[in-house]
């Protein structure tokens, strides 16, 4: 059995415990921060922020002058295609263009790193591919007169 005194010095141990360990994690809290808690601004690239503006055109040729080497680098044509993706979801009028160009990037990128084990990877599932429909290709259901069923266009 635990007689009193014991009892006294295990409970004013652990919370003497506890006490030091609060503070020293507080110290190391201020002293090692950690990297979301920092106070740092985040400096985004400029196609970033040319994008977030809206200005397709300009974030895509920000991107384009940013390659240095092709073989490198081709994974930034995947990039320009994304702007492109951006530019032909918010302007349906030009939206074929953009689609068009966009898919030129995405060749241009898969043919420049045809060894690229990633892209060998993400090609049969079908996982890099976007679609974008045009208004006029979007399917619409159709309720079937007086029942219950909804039949899609074939």
């Amino acid at each position: 059995m635990i007689t009193p005194d014991w009892r006294k010095l295990w409970i004013s141990s652990s919370v003497l415990a506890g006490l030091f360990g609060f503070g020293y994690g507080w110290k190391q809290a201020r002293d090692n921060p950690l990297i979301g808690m920092t106070k740092t601004k985040i400096i985004e690239p400029p196609e970033v922020k040319l994008l977030k503006k809206g200005r397709y055109n300009e974030a895509a040729k920000a991107i384009l002058d940013s390659i240095k080497d092709e073989k490198k680098d081709s994974w930034r044509y995947q990039s320009v295609a994304a702007v492109y993706y951006a530019h032909a979801q918010n302007d349906p009028a030009s939206r074929e263009k953009f689609l068009a160009e966009a898919e030129s990037y995405i060749e241009k990128s898969i043919s420049l790193s045809a060894n690229d084990p990633v892209d060998l990877m993400s090609g049969p599932s079908g996982s890099n591919k976007s679609v974008i429909l045009p208004a006029s290709r979007v399917p619409t259901m159709q309720r079937q007169p007086n029942t219950r069923t909804v039949r899609w266009p074939s």
